[in-house]
């Protein structure tokens, strides 16, 4: 197995386990409402323009990083950004 699939094997891991993760935050924020309750609708719409707003700065960082090639901050700062989220 050569490095290209190693790295398409990664890429396609993550995706699947973040596509995973954002179906259980939703399910359990369906757990909090009962189905006709009004602030279920603004609970998720909250909570997706709270992800499409994470989404956007994450491109964004991540862009500004990979211009200078300074991968190594990139990831001191997705690691500062999992500590801050793990204490929340």
């Amino acid at each position: 197995m050569d490095d290209t699939n190693i790295i398409l094997g990664g890429m396609a891991l993550f995706l699947t386990g973040s596509g995973l993760n954002v179906s259980c935050v939703n399910m359990m924020l369906i757990q909090l409402f009962k189905q006709n309750d009004e602030r279920r609708r603004i609970a998720f719409s909250i909570n997706y323009s709270c992800m499409n707003l994470g989404f956007i700065i994450g491109f964004i960082i991540g862009g500004y990083f990979q211009s200078y090639n300074e991968y190594s901050y990139a990831f001191y700062t997705a690691a500062a950004c999992l500590v801050v989220c793990a204490v929340f």
